[in-house]
């Protein structure tokens, strides 16, 4: 019998494993009525998962469905959904993909065609991208010393220490990055999904040179939030000597603030991995960003 609903969520208990839903439209970062339904189911399913030691939870994105706005895939799948619900399986590491393809059938009748798919399962640590593969490196970094994961602080870290994030290569239309974090003594466990947003964006960012609009200004109010020299901010913003993911417009004013806007839409296969305590009181960086080339 065909359901009328605009989606369908399968939970890991019933799935072999894996949390997997569709739906006839992307989720929205702040959905309503039936979308709102849907958020809420993926969110119990998934905070069933519980990783091992070595396990990371490994998200996936399908759609053929080509839209106005630039789609940050960690935010459709980490973001849109409650975060505290990745409380116990992502502890070790995140993994995920974005995948151009129409979905796999549903395997129930849905109220219309399904245009979006996404899943979530716990893998091992060291599994490789199902639906790419990552070459050419195009920069590596090793021990970058932040003072938090904030997107300012990671960006600064980046940017600031040329001897540890070295731009080598090229990259083509997709990248992978791959990061791993290694906290200060004493942190509590991490749910990682709250770190991915803030450290993907500030070491993207990184690898970007802003075009000079509003330098100054924005350079300011960057420099506040790390109680940085404004002038130094400013210089490193528009500064292209690492910038392999190009120029663009960077940040734009916010409030008091800034809004970042890196090309983070690019990055098509991505992994943020826990690693060993850090000395010294501060999170340190270490990875690579890669060209991503389709496999499938």
């Amino acid at each position: 019998m065909q359901s009328s609903k605009s989606y369908l969520v399968v939970p890991a208990r019933m799935n072999n494993g894996s949390v997997e839903a569709w739906s006839t439209k992307r989720l929205p970062p702040e959905p309503r009525g039936e979308f709102r339904s849907m958020r809420d189911e993926i969110g119990k399913a998934v905070a069933e998962l519980e990783c091992g030691p070595e396990q990371v939870l490994h998200g996936t994105y399908m759609s053929s469905v080509s839209e106005r706005q630039p789609i940050d895939t960690e935010n459709t799948l980490f973001y849109n959904v409650p975060t505290n619900c990745f409380a116990k399986s992502a502890r070790v590491g995140i993994k995920f993909e974005r995948v151009f393809a129409a979905p796999p059938l549903a395997p129930h009748p849905m109220g219309s065609r399904a245009l979006h798919y996404q899943s979530y399962r716990l893998l091992n640590r060291r599994a490789a991208f199902s639906s790419w593969s990552l070459a050419n490196v195009a920069a590596s970094f090793s021990g970058v010393r932040c003072r938090s994961t904030s997107v300012e602080a990671v960006w600064e870290a980046m940017r600031g220490d040329r001897e540890l994030a070295v731009a080598t290569g090229s990259l083509g239309s997709y990248f992978g990055l791959s990061v791993t974090v290694r906290p200060p003594a004493g942190t509590a466990p991490l749910n990682l999904v709250n770190l991915l947003k803030p450290v993907f964006d500030g070491v993207v960012s990184s690898f970007h040179q802003h075009d000079g609009t509003d330098d100054a200004e924005l350079g300011r109010r960057v420099a506040g939030s790390l109680e940085s020299e404004p002038e130094r901010v400013s210089q490193l913003l528009v500064d292209g000597s690492q910038a392999v993911l190009g120029s663009r417009r960077l940040l734009w004013r916010r409030g008091d603030g800034v809004q970042w806007g890196p090309a983070d839409d690019r990055c098509v296969a991505g992994e943020l991995l826990l690693g060993e305590v850090s000395e010294g009181g501060f999170y340190e960086l270490s990875g690579k960003l890669t060209a991503a080339i389709a496999t499938s």
